[in-house]
């Protein structure tokens, strides 16, 4: 079974677009990558919000 979580969206919001940041992009596009993960999760569309970043991670590969 697994265990659901709620983190503040604003704290993940911050988090995703360090990921970013970290990453190389610039940080209008950090904040524009993380306004659209983290808007895709709070309106239920899980699919595509935060947990596709391990996806996109490894193409930067």
């Amino acid at each position: 079974m697994s265990e659901l979580y709620r983190i503040n969206a604003a704290r993940l919001h911050q988090f995703v677009q360090a990921i970013w940041l970290h990453a190389g992009s610039e940080a209008d596009e950090a904040r524009l990558v993380a306004d659209h993960l983290v808007a895709a999760n709070l309106a239920g569309h899980d699919s595509h919000g935060v947990g596709m970043i391990p996806s996109y991670m490894r193409s930067f590969s």
